[in-house]
């Protein structure tokens, strides 16, 4: 489940805010837990917008009551790093991600893994190499472009299934992209299958 936060504004770094966002997460995880879903992406870049007078350390509170609430509902939050094109400046980059999630004490990261974004890794150049030590942390894998646009055959989409290969990468692999017409969305969905498959 992706898109718990579509169209609220609150931002998990004011406390006032946070407790909203806090709040529509646990209807999102009561929903999931009905309908046997354990994986939610935390993606919302425009809601984790690091205002200049707080801290990354100022999240820590914000994570912690998360995980109390995803342990909860049998389910684990998927960080998605975000690239400053989208308007946000926290846990731009794939790395952000995993060091963040690293500097968490243990018993709040356990509630978290990461959600690697092909779109991301595009839009930031990220070599795929620096992928190896993440991808024991990754519980699903979106394939996708900047800004969402229609999937483009590219050879990075081969290089990362022998990297997910050669790492027993084991959770899912979906296409994550704009709406449009059947005719491209069945190709793209062709696509993404014959590499991955």
């Amino acid at each position: 489940m992706q898109s718990i936060w579509y169209g609220r504004s609150e931002n998990i770094f004011i406390p006032d805010e946070a407790a909203i966002l806090l709040e529509l997460t646990e209807q999102a995880l009561h929903y999931a837990d009905a309908i046997g879903c354990p994986n939610l992406v935390f993606g919302c870049p425009k809601n984790r917008s690091l205002p200049p007078t707080k801290t990354i350390e100022d999240a820590y509170s914000f994570f912690n009551a998360l995980a109390g609430i995803a342990e909860e509902h049998r389910a684990r939050i998927a960080i998605e790093p975000n690239p400053a094109i989208y308007q946000t400046n926290f846990l731009n980059t794939t790395t952000d991600a995993y060091r963040f999630l690293s500097s968490l004490p243990s018993y709040i990261a356990a509630a978290f893994s990461i959600n690697l974004d092909l779109g991301t890794i595009l839009a930031n150049d990220e070599p795929l190499d620096s992928l190896i030590p993440i991808i024991p942390f990754v519980s699903h894998v979106h394939i996708s472009e900047p800004h969402l646009a229609p999937i483009q055959a590219r050879d990075i989409h081969y290089q990362l299934k022998e990297l997910l290969e050669d790492q027993d990468y084991q959770g899912y692999i979906s296409l994550e992209m704009a709406s449009a017409d059947r005719r491209i969305l069945n190709k793209c969905l062709e696509y993404v299958a014959e590499v991955f498959s």
